[in-house]
């Protein structure tokens, strides 16, 4: 593990992450692995638009500095957003490409278009948006998604299940969902997202700490995205194990 806080003319963080009682107390995962939403999610903020050579010059950055998977964008939007993916995906960087995704096959079949080598499906879950603004029970969310996650495995995409707005979903429906997609769809990995920014850190480590039935993950690496906290877990080879 790094012990250097400092590179100078470059970068400074704080020494006391690495005091000795500091670094016993952690529990994070040894490996780390960067997801960046800058090219879809950052392009969310009031005001901002990239265009396409904006997006293929960020991209290049993003990949000079070692972040390992790209989120490109989500080429259903629009076909500039389309044709920029595009362009990324075959500039050969050493960063995985991913698209955001709806829970419809023709996203995919969008994002593989793109050259994409995997996509993140998103699917509301919080209560509020299912019961005021889809007018949807978790059963409908699960029955959506599930052929869907399916279909992008099968096509060779790493697939990443984004139930969105999950910490305002109702516990026995998070549950119910995940059980679900766990045995008739699983994805090779999970984000758990606080989409709204309002759950506490110690909310987020309940929901991934508490013991569940529908686990079937180990560690997992912790995964920041503009304006929210997500955790993904990636699948395991053993049941998990509290």
């Amino acid at each position: 593990m790094a012990t250097q806080y400092y590179e100078e003319g470059k970068w400074w963080v704080s020494p006391y992450n690495f005091k000795p009682e500091v670094l016993a107390s952690r529990k994070g995962p040894k490996k780390v692995l960067i997801h960046d939403a800058t090219l879809r999610d950052g392009e969310q903020t009031p005001g901002v638009v990239f265009r396409k050579e904006d997006k293929v010059r960020i991209a290049k950055a993003l990949d000079k500095v070692g972040v390992d998977r790209i989120e490109a964008g989500m080429p259903a939007v629009s076909n500039e957003d389309f044709e920029a993916i595009g362009e990324i995906s075959g500039l050969g960087l050493k960063a995985k490409i991913f698209t955001f995704a709806r829970a419809m096959a023709e996203d995919v079949d969008k994002a593989l278009a793109c050259g994409s080598n995997g996509v993140v499906i998103e699917v509301p879950i919080g209560y509020p948006k299912l019961v005021h603004q889809f007018k949807w029970t978790w059963e409908d969310v699960a029955r959506k998604t599930a052929p869907v996650i399916n279909y992008a495995k099968s096509k060779g995409l790493y697939t990443l299940f984004f139930p969105y707005d999950a910490t305002r979903a109702r516990e026995e429906d998070l549950d119910s969902l995940f059980e679900f997609i766990m045995r008739e769809s699983p994805p090779d990995s999970v984000g758990l997202v606080d989409t709204m920014g309002c759950a506490s850190p110690e909310a987020i480590a309940y929901l991934w700490e508490s013991p569940r039935n529908w686990r079937p993950w180990g560690p997992a690496p912790m995964w920041c995205i503009p304006a929210s906290t997500a955790w993904e877990r990636g699948r395991a080879t053993q049941p998990w194990k509290n």
